[in-house]
């Protein structure tokens, strides 16, 4: 980042000229900073909060992103399917968001049978991975049938189709003794919109840091591992910016991290 005193001498001018005249700066409030110098580092992370890109993108470019996977990726749902925007909505935190999440429905018959909960999940995976620089899916972590299912309560929520939820992706995120999966999960446990938001907020993915925004866990799915106990197993979402990758992989349902936020989906 450059440095302040690497601007040029016209720049802090006309800086100055701004926080005189349009931020109406007084001679009073710099005498205050003078005094106080932490008022400076409040003022200018006040400024770097607004300067932040938003995590998330508007309902209306969400509508254009279902629209073009639904086209390109053929799946099959009608201008009809298409729900408008909801009005006077409330938000519980910073973290709770508009979805529109995709419920693909169930296609293949016999051994080539894919229910819905795990085309769905594969196809938004997919994309998600496809909008960041680099993904990794952990190995062990097979999204199929034999090893993904819905949580017991939870499947009346995945009925195939294009609907808005409100999702919290900072549910119960403790961030000094964390908070087990297994000791909040509910039918109101979030499962295909925690991918539908990764595949339409990739800004929100690569925000993660476990310390301002939370890594997530997939609360709505369970999981089994080869060769582990059937369905012990939660997926989990995190980012890595050390090497711009984005990681798929899974832990157990009784584990307690402290940098993972169980996300909460609300009906509209």
């Amino acid at each position: 980042m450059t440095r302040f005193y690497d601007l040029r001498k016209g720049e802090v001018d006309q800086f100055e000229r701004h926080l005189v005249d349009k931020g109406n700066l007084s001679a009073e409030e710099v005498r205050a900073v003078l005094r106080n110098p932490d008022l400076a580092q409040t003022m200018v992370e006040a400024l770097r909060e607004q300067m932040a890109p938003p995590l998330f993108v508007s309902p209306e470019v969400q509508l254009a992103n279902v629209r073009q996977w639904n086209d390109a990726r053929d799946w099959g749902f009608t201008e009809a399917d298409f729900p408008s925007v909801p009005d006077g909505l409330s938000l519980a935190g910073a973290l709770e968001v508009l979805v529109l999440a995709v419920y693909l429905p169930s296609k293949g018959t016999g051994r080539n049978h894919v229910p819905s909960h795990v085309r769905t999940a594969q196809a938004l995976w997919d994309i998600a991975r496809h909008r960041q620089p680099n993904s990794w899916q952990w190995d062990s972590l097979h999204l199929d049938a034999d090893h993904l299912r819905l949580l017991e309560g939870i499947e009346p929520s995945h009925e195939p189709g294009i609907r808005w939820v409100m999702v919290d992706l900072g549910a119960h995120w403790n961030g000094q003794d964390g908070i087990r999966p297994c000791d909040v999960r509910s039918k109101d446990s979030a499962h295909a919109e925690v991918l539908a938001a990764a595949a339409h907020f990739p800004d929100w993915v690569q925000a993660m840091n476990g310390t301002d925004v939370p890594y997530v866990w997939l609360p709505g799915y369970q999981v089994t591992l080869p060769g582990e106990v059937a369905w012990t197993e939660v997926p989990v979402l995190y980012w890595n910016s050390v090497i711009s990758l984005v990681y798929l992989s899974a832990g157990w349902a009784d584990s307690r991290y402290w940098s993972y936020a169980i996300p909460v989906r609300r009906e509209l």
